[in-house]
């Protein structure tokens, strides 16, 4: 497995989402059969989170790769999202420590993801494109897969400098990523990933600051996307015309739903608002809504930032 996809875990066995990646790259290898490679990835799916680490872990590795998990599977992904989120809505006390450490592994699982896709698959195939034994198509086609894993370590990325940093190593440790990765040269969000970063340095020197929590400015524009979503959605689902709905309508349902994802959860509430919506399945086609990598990164960077105790 790669370095950067799992840290060292000490004397701790390797668990069911270890053995899945190990499997996953394993079989793409050519080292094991389909069978033990499906094997791990039934007991990655069998696996009971019991914190907000393990969860991100799983809910990366179900969707990695464009992956879309069966009716029942995704109906317990939901159970185990509820019940997480219960027992942090129930627990008092989390510190800051906790939720910025579920931020940091969420980077650097996301981090994984991208390095392993650019090394394990774009890599090869580029390098086969070099030495003729594939067309330029095929070389175009592997690059562009790479934008999915890129755009979701670039959220990753901001859900952890809009964590509340526990002590100024953390603050130091944002700025540096944030550099390296290019991530304050992005408008509107550097200026947001800024806005928290000076919120922590005021914060822990005990001044006045505007934004105690990185997501605390957020309620008024996610109520305001849902309002959205939601009069687009039943101006959309109430046409009674004599043709088909109105494209412009179905325009504005699907810009309204985006820009909804989009928007981070500013609660847990708003969070299961989030999952409720994008894992309902849909009877008439077998599916959920959380088909499209480009609306779940926001909801995992959610995950990552509401799932380690910010409340």
């Amino acid at each position: 497995m790669s370095a950067n996809f799992n840290q060292p875990r000490g004397p701790i066995m390797p668990d069911a989402i270890d053995t899945y990646w190990a499997a996953f790259e394993a079989h793409n290898s050519g080292l094991i059969e389909a069978a033990a490679y499906l094997a791990a990835f039934h007991d990655m799916h069998d696996f009971v989170p019991t914190n907000p680490r393990d969860f991100v872990r799983k809910f990366v590795a179900a969707y990695d790769m464009g992956g879309v998990p069966t009716e029942d599977r995704r109906e317990q992904l939901l159970e185990q999202a509820r019940g997480l989120l219960a027992e942090a809505v129930g627990e008092e006390g989390q510190s800051l420590r906790a939720a910025y450490l579920t931020a940091q592994r969420f980077e650097q699982f996301a981090r994984g993801v991208s390095d392993r896709y650019r090394e394990h698959i774009m890599a090869p195939v580029l390098q086969a494109h070099k030495d003729g034994f594939v067309d330029g198509k095929a070389a175009e086609v592997a690059e562009e897969g790479w934008e999915p894993h890129t755009s979701l370590h670039f959220d990753a990325i901001e859900a952890l400098i809009t964590t509340p940093a526990p002590d100024l190593a953390a603050v130091a440790e944002k700025i540096d990523l944030g550099r390296a990765e290019g991530a304050f040269t992005n408008g509107n969000r550097a200026d947001q990933m800024m806005l928290c970063l000076s919120d922590d340095v005021r914060r822990i020197a005990g001044m006045p600051y505007a934004r105690a929590k990185g997501a605390e400015a957020a309620p008024a524009a996610w109520e305001g996307a849902v309002a959205e979503w939601q009069a687009a959605f039943e101006q959309y689902h109430s046409w009674q015309g004599p043709d088909d709905v109105p494209q412009q309508f179905c325009d504005a349902e699907t810009a309204a739903w985006r820009k909804m994802l989009d928007t981070p959860a500013p609660d847990h509430a708003a969070l299961k608002f989030k999952l409720d919506r994008l894992l309902k399945v849909e009877a008439c086609v077998d599916s959920t809504n959380a088909w499209d990598a480009r609306e779940v990164r926001q909801t995992l960077a959610d995950v990552a930032r509401l799932l380690g105790g910010e409340q």
